[in-house]
């Protein structure tokens, strides 16, 4: 037999088995989502099952609720998955359905600063065209810059208190935002709401202040969670700048040759149209004037071009019990063993409470990291050996491979003096003085005093081994400011002439990035040179000797209050030794999704009793790929969807037969059956048509032949019982016929008359126009008793 069973132990072996392949190569982490949450149902809800802020099972209100969820990167082969259907011949609309939900854009993301603080907020957007008619910015409730501006210490907080915000205002807006479902956010017809920030952001074209608002409309899962808002060419900024009375501007005409004012929702112009009010735009259409903005903005360094899928990740997690068991083990031990490290190292007479220190750490915590900034036990007199000693004794822990350096000022030479010895991850030279310049010779006792000069000198002593810094660390930044008094711009010269590797960044109108220079006391340029949390830290797949890991027995499975699977309360199942290092761990208690089995079962029919793999390569190269896959249409954006991406994966890890790179050659959408009524089946409406009760009258025969020949195999049609009675006359006659056994009409003309529907029938069948070919049967059949020919 070739029977499958996604549930069978046998089966989800390999289910399992692809997971964790899925994770070996980095397209299978686990991560923080908030998600709709029902505290009566106990359940997550996916945005389709909130109806009104409530649960649609049980009325109750749905809430927010963050929860650790798998999640698979299906988004990396968005590409791919678009340009494999080339190698398929399924219908235009499976092809335009998949192409539609992956939802490739050409975007730019166009950097503004904002005013009064050091910050930017980048928007991303497919219509910079209509730029010269930007009157505000809206921020998703999300957004990093909102949570920097909720936070008083920030200089983004003092900005919006002088901006006129009422922070209480914002802070209040925004937890009810967060509050509420991504669907019912976005849905149409909702009225416009919003909170000023009291910001405002410059517009690189003209330098228009654009206020900053928070809206709910914007999320954080499209473009970068920030919107520009233009009022006069989108009918939903149309509506914000209405009800807060922002400004309108024009910028495109469209057909109708309107010029005027906007101020109705009709004269909003989306579509088609020439530049006007633009400047160098002006007079041309909207896609020439799209390509040409893309290249100005990128020339002057205010934008970026890029590519963005509507297609999300995959949520892969199921905090229920029934699933297959996801295979994986998490041992804290081992997850701090390999955590990202940072280790700040201040410069001479200075601490770890001086300039951007205390900043910086509070933001890599936030992302945690962990992060050391000692108090250098030398800083007034700095020393080699004392420094190194105090180091290797106190912070060993971030000696390693896993460990960022990052050094201010002096700070780099102890920073260097460590990647000589140990191996890390990444340098960071912040104003990096490590040599003293000839000018300097005669004045640096005189500017940190005798002690420290000398000590300084001391550490300079200690010749840096480039050779060996080049070998230890996988990447070196340093970064400098053109208005330096103590850093000459020959530094720089002298980092990237020893360190060739190392990336070297200046920064106009900054001195040596400390209070002493007047410089910020935040440093956001450093943000982008830190990595998240590996997302895989402290994981580790089961042995693949030891699949499949089942289910155990249990006698009750309902949800728990936290979110997590009724599993996380079986202690015998959940502990277990890790299987790197022996220490107490955790088995997952998420179990996988619906559509994790049935993504692959196609392949296991090849060979189903295979132990040693998916299937065998030989049988898989007799019988992929799928000639034909019928299905509903709900299902082009869904198993079609992830079916296709497994297998593209599969094929990649070669687990799959090279010359065969998409799973299913054919695909073919199949009709829906209405009730008798014209409206959808549905128990509620009393309309179902059960099977078993028409087949007991009419004979299972008739049913069948009626359901081919009530209309194309694609479309939408209503039963009709009394079509059905129809075909049951077709079939007694025909039967009726065969029973007689009479000649009937000339025999050449029978046989000619037979062949020609043999043909139709045999055509129709492959064409899966099942009507037509029945309907040829009973033209047969009426001609066959006219003695017509």
């Amino acid at each position: 037999s070739r029977e499958v069973n996604s549930t069978d132990p046998d089966y989800y072996k390999w289910t399992q088995w692809i997971f964790i392949q899925l994770f070996k190569h980095g397209l299978a982490f686990k991560e923080e989502k908030p998600i709709n949450w029902c505290p009566s149902c106990k359940i997550g809800l996916a945005n389709e099952e909130v109806v009104d802020g409530k649960c649609e099972r049980c009325g109750e209100p749905a809430k927010r609720k963050n929860l650790n969820q798998w999640i698979v990167k299906i988004t990396d082969y968005a590409e791919r998955l678009i340009n494999g259907l080339e190698e398929t011949d399924f219908i235009e609309k499976v092809k335009a359905a998949q192409v539609n939900w992956i939802g490739k854009k050409d975007w730019i993301d166009i950097s503004y600063q904002i005013k009064g603080v050091e910050a930017k907020i980048i928007v991303s957007t497919t219509r910079p065209d209509t730029n010269f008619g930007a009157t505000f910015v809206v921020l998703a409730p999300e957004h990093p810059v909102v949570e920097q501006l909720l936070d008083p210490t920030s200089s983004l907080y003092q900005q919006a208190i002088e901006g006129g915000a009422d922070m209480q205002q914002v802070a209040k807006y925004v937890r009810k935002s967060l509050n509420k479902s991504e669907l019912d956010r976005i849905s149409e017809g909702r009225a416009k709401t919003g909170v000023f920030t009291g910001l405002y952001a410059i517009n690189n074209l003209n330098d228009y202040p654009m206020p900053i608002w928070i809206t709910d409309f914007v999320l954080m899962t499209v473009g970068t969670g920030a919107v520009v808002g233009v009022p006069g060419h989108d009918l939903r900024d149309f509506e914000f700048a209405q009800t807060y009375n922002l400004p309108v501007v024009r910028v495109v005409v469209g057909e109708d040759g309107d010029t005027s004012e906007i101020t109705k929702p009709e004269q909003v112009q989306e579509k088609e149209g020439h530049m006007v009010n633009s400047e160098f735009l002006n007079g041309l259409d909207i896609h020439e004037a799209t390509r040409r903005i893309m290249d100005y903005l990128e020339e002057k360094g205010w934008g970026k071009k890029t590519t963005r899928y509507h297609l999300r990740d995959w949520i892969f997690s199921r905090q229920h019990y029934w699933g297959e068991p996801i295979p994986m083990i998490y041992c804290e031990h081992c997850a701090q063993k390999t955590a990202p490290k940072v280790l700040i190292l201040h410069g001479t007479t200075g601490d770890s409470q001086e300039g951007w220190f205390p900043w910086l750490k509070q933001e890599l915590e936030a992302r945690g990291l962990q992060v050391a900034c000692p108090d250098l036990p030398d800083t007034n007199a700095p020393n080699y050996a004392t420094r190194m000693k105090f180091l290797e004794d106190n912070y060993a822990d971030y000696l390693d491979e896993n460990t960022i350096v990052i050094g201010h000022s002096s700070g780099p030479i102890t920073a260097l003096h460590l990647a000589m010895k140990y191996k890390l991850k990444k340098l960071i030279l912040v104003a990096p003085y490590l040599y003293v310049p000839p000018e300097d010779d005669d004045k640096l006792e005189i500017d940190l005093g005798q002690a420290a000069g000398q000590g300084v000198r001391e550490l300079m002593s200690h010749a840096y081994d480039f050779k060996s810094i080049t070998a230890n660390v996988g990447e070196i930044i340093a970064l400098f400011g053109d208005k330096d008094p103590w850093v000459p711009a020959a530094m720089a010269e002298y980092v990237s002439a020893n360190l060739p590797q190392a990336l070297i960044r200046s920064f106009a109108g900054r001195g040596h990035f400390s209070t002493s220079t007047q410089d910020p006391l935040e440093l956001p340029e450093l943000r982008g040179y830190f990595p998240a949390v590996d997302r895989s830290a402290g994981w580790i797949p089961v042995e693949i000797q030891e699949l499949p890991i089942t289910l155990p027995e249990v006698d009750k499975y309902e949800p728990t209050d936290t979110g997590e699977s009724p599993l996380a309360n079986i202690t015998d199942w959940v502990e277990t030794p890790c299987p790197v290092c022996g220490q107490p761990a955790r088995r997952e208690t998420d179990t996988m999704p619906n559509w994790a089995g049935s993504d692959w079962y196609f392949l296991r029919y090849l060979d189903p009793h295979n132990q040693q793999e998916l299937a065998a390569q030989d049988k898989l190269s007799y019988w992929m790929p799928v000639d034909v896959y019928v299905g509903g249409d709900e299902h082009n954006t869904l198993h079609l969807l992830y079916s296709r991406f497994i297998y593209q994966f599969l094929h990649d890890i070669w687990a799959l037969p090279r010359h065969i790179p998409e799973p299913y050659f054919k695909r073919l959408s199949h009709g829906v059956i209405l009730g008798s009524d014209n409206q959808r089946m549905s128990k509620s409406q009393g309309n179902v048509i059960i099977p078993d009760d028409v087949c007991s009258v009419y004979g299972v025969d008739a049913v069948r032949a009626y359901m081919m020949f009530m209309g194309p195999f694609d479309s939408t049609m209503a039963w009709n019982e009394n079509a059905l009675k129809g075909v049951s006359r077709f079939l007694n006659r025909f039967n009726s016929l065969i029973k007689s056994k009479t000649a009937g009409a000339d025999q050449e003309q029978v046989k000619h008359a037979l062949h020609k529907l043999i043909k139709k029938v045999g055509s129709d069948l492959d064409e899966f126009h099942f009507n037509t070919g029945v309907a040829a049967m009973m033209e047969f059949l009426n001609e066959y008793e006219s003695h017509s020919w």
